[in-house]
């Protein structure tokens, strides 16, 4: 989980050309997906329709209400962008990128962390995302060393209407909230652009 490749998940494969494509999407979780179409997932979505010669129609679904193999079960929609590479309970394509958690930290407060045995650790706030009920895998190393005192948990999912709750860990670096965050790659980022401080933003 430290990398995790990432692809559609299908449920439906059209033959030659569809009418309509349905596609699963979170309307509120940049840079993946919202309902003003801004998001990679809005958009790849978009390039798969047109070569299907299909019209994409999206079927808005807040990820954190139910998994989305039981959306597509149901027959909700046709596919979802962004799934697990291999996740074993619905055929995958092939991954279309590939990514890792991050440190984030301001340059000038911290600067650059690289490792998870950083010494300086027992000194600093550290965010860390939580995905449902569960702290994002790097934060359990953390706890495994006996720092679970220094972390704040940050939830992917915000109340129904929050726009972008995936933004409030790296507000939270860019505020001093927290001294470093451990963060989904591509959230990192996309919202460390639209800091008011200089980020520094290493691999995990």
């Amino acid at each position: 989980m430290f990398f995790r490749c990432l692809s559609g998940l299908l449920v439906l494969a059209c033959a030659g050309t569809c009418a309509v494509l349905r596609v699963c999407a979170d309307p509120q979780n940049l840079p993946f997906s919202n309902q003003a179409r801004e998001g990679l997932d809005n958009r790849v979505a978009e390039i798969v329709a047109n070569g299907l010669d299909a019209t994409l129609e999206f079927v808005w679904w807040p990820e954190r209400k139910a998994s989305v193999a039981q959306f597509l079960d149901a027959g909700n929609c046709d596919v979802w962008f962004g799934a697990p590479s291999g996740l074993p309970s619905a055929l995958t394509t092939k991954p279309y990128y590939r990514s890792s958690y991050v440190f984030i930290s301001r340059r000038d407060r911290v600067g650059s962390i690289s490792s998870l045995f950083d010494e300086r650790f027992s000194s600093l706030r550290i965010g860390a995302q939580i995905v449902g009920d569960d702290y994002a895998p790097p934060a359990l190393v953390l706890a495994r060393r006996g720092l679970s005192a220094h972390l704040a948990g940050f939830s992917l999912f915000g109340p129904e209407g929050e726009p972008n709750p995936a933004a409030r860990i790296v507000e939270a670096v860019d505020t001093g909230a927290v001294d470093v965050a451990i963060v989904w790659g591509p959230v990192a980022g996309y919202f460390a652009k639209r800091a008011k401080s200089p980020l520094e933003i290493t691999s995990v």
